[in-house]
């Protein structure tokens, strides 16, 4: 059984290296400077200012510990999923990722655009085919899809590869639509599973072979109802190829960008280096052999992920130098790679990070309840608004309203100002910027209006459900987890719940369909079915793939 520990640590030192990282994300020596008031080395969390907003944006002051958008999504994907581990992609999809636009900090172009179209009605977490002139679904192969997978990991560590890569696949196809981002996000996916299991960080000899195991995407995906009924063909028309060929190619160059690193490396049996100074060589070798440094891939799922397993692996003892090292390579995307190797780290180190994050206390939360969903001890679901009746606000801006004279996020519920209130002009437009911590427990930096808008009661949680949630786990930490009995009852409560929720078998739904299909699609017989699926927790999931088969065979027979 993986410990809490274990879980915590990945989770606090990938927030740590966010941390870190975000100081240093997209700058030179002159802009770190002014960043940090003199600061040109960075080696611990420290306050520090950015502009916010873009080209008309405004300056702010960040606390120590302040993490960007990769922690941002990860939490948003913690809640996501429910208390038998299963990734609710409609709630991440429809909820999270939209209103992740009214807080993120340094969000991605690919994900800002996913997230924009997913605002609309008609699409949803598997009919995401942005095409803007930004940016392309199809060629969105970025690492904001990588920076988020851990939750997926964590909450089944005992989990199988193809169990593993179906969540992180799930997950990623909403928002990235080209293999590289893909194989990056299963890459360290896969990687991260092994420093949990081992307790080590892979060899770089064990590398090609990890990489290899990222060709069983293909089989996810094909075999995978939920992906291959709507989302598969749609990707393969959108694309104009065979997922199979688009993954081979994705695989092909990240084993050829591991052969690069091994050349560099003349001890490939070593776990460490002789010196700090040839450890920053090392590193800088293989950011340049990578070309991690030109803006057209810095941002690669597959070199991230790979840049991130390097630290993982060669300072595995010592994840201070390791980290260090990273968020100092100026020019490269030093948040992610920092923060994804701060997951690996943390699943193979005893210790904690030297300081604390923002927001340190919720991230505890967070992983505990992963580690209670991976032992299959009851948890409590984050209590979102319905979907049925959910629909955002027209104007951005709008997310945060007001409602019973407290200030109200949508979809998250209530939040309480604190800080400064820093001004921001547009036209006649007078808005604010401020620091607000949500009833369970996260800072967001929000944007909203001199006067916020009046919201409807049913876009956000219930007040009386959010503060649940936050004495769970301020309850739970205090709490011994190695009590057998509680464990015991815990875990009997899990699997009942679990054996009433279990996914459906293949052949079940299609006999099910296959009958339906024989009987001419009679229409009464097809919406019993259809509304069966209501009384099941992943009722959802089965309407979707149940729906698809029923639709794709009706074409069939009409000559479509």
């Amino acid at each position: 059984m993986i410990e809490y520990k274990t879980i915590k640590n990945s989770m606090l030192w990938a927030a740590y290296g966010d941390a870190l990282g975000f100081i240093t994300e997209m700058c030179n020596k002159e802009t770190l400077r002014y960043r940090t008031n003199g600061v040109s080395h960075v080696s611990s969390l420290i306050p520090w200012k950015r502009k916010i907003g873009g080209q008309y944006g405004v300056s702010v002051n960040l606390p120590a510990g302040c993490y960007s958008d990769d922690t941002q999504l990860r939490l948003a994907v913690c809640r996501s999923i429910n208390n038998n581990g299963k990734f609710d992609f409609e709630t991440f999809s429809k909820i999270e990722l939209p209103v992740f636009l009214a807080y993120g900090l340094g969000v991605g172009k690919g994900t800002k655009t996913a997230g924009e179209s997913l605002q609309k009605k008609s699409v949803q977490w598997n009919t995401n085919f942005f095409n803007t002139k930004y940016s392309q679904y199809v060629h969105a192969g970025g690492n904001g899809a990588a920076m988020r997978i851990q939750p997926h990991v964590l909450c089944s560590p005992q989990g199988s590869e193809h169990e593993i890569i179906t969540k992180i696949m799930r997950d990623t196809i909403i928002t990235h639509g080209h293999p590289v981002g893909w194989v990056g996000a299963v890459f360290h996916g896969l990687t991260l599973h092994y420093c949990l299991t081992h307790g080590k960080c892979p060899d770089i000899n064990q590398w090609e072979f990890l990489a290899s195991k990222t060709k069983q995407i293909n089989d996810v995906c094909v075999n995978d109802p939920l992906l291959n009924n709507i989302w598969l063909p749609a990707w393969e028309r959108e694309a104009g190829k065979k997922i199979e060929d688009g993954i081979s190619e994705a695989v092909h160059d990240l084993i050829k960008d591991i052969k690069k690193i091994e050349q560099l490396v003349i001890d490939t049996s070593a776990n460490s280096f002789a010196s700090t100074e040839e450890a920053v060589n090392n590193y800088q070798l293989a950011v340049t052999a990578l070309n991690a440094l030109d803006s057209s891939v810095r941002g690669s799922g597959t070199k991230t992920a790979l840049l991130a397993t390097f630290i993982g692996h060669y300072f595995s003892k010592d994840p201070l130098i390791g980290l260090e090292i990273c968020v100092n390579t100026l020019g490269s995307d030093t948040d992610t790679i920092a923060t994804m190797a701060g997951a690996l780290l943390g699943a193979c180190t005893k210790s904690e990070p030297p300081q604390k994050v923002l927001d340190q206390e919720y991230i505890e939360d967070l992983a505990l309840r992963l580690f209670n969903i991976s032992n299959n001890i009851k948890v409590t679901p984050f209590p979102y608004p319905d979907l049925l009746h959910w629909g955002l606000p027209k104007s951005q801006i709008d997310f945060v309203g007001q409602l019973n004279n407290h200030l109200v996020i949508t979809g998250l519920g209530e939040v309480t100002p604190s800080g400064e209130k820093i001004t921001h002009n547009k036209g006649n437009n007078l808005s604010f910027l401020q620091f607000a911590r949500t009833s369970f427990g996260q800072t967001l930096l929000l944007k909203y209006r001199e006067k916020p808008q009046l919201l409807k009661p049913h876009l956000i949680p219930s007040r009386q459900n959010s503060e649940i949630v936050r004495e769970e786990g301020q309850n739970i930490r205090g709490q011994n987890q190695t009590k057998s009995q509680e464990k015991q009852e815990g875990t009997h409560m899990a699997i009942k719940q679990t054996q009433s929720s279990l996914p459906f078998v293949k052949t079940t739904l299609d006999d099910t369909t296959n009958l339906l299909i024989k009987n001419g699609f009679n229409e009464a017989e097809i919406g019993k079915q259809l509304l069966k699926f209501a009384e099941n927790n992943d009722g959802l999931e089965k309407a979707i793939a149940f729906a698809a088969i029923i639709v794709k065979a009706k074409r069939a027979r009409l000559g479509r």
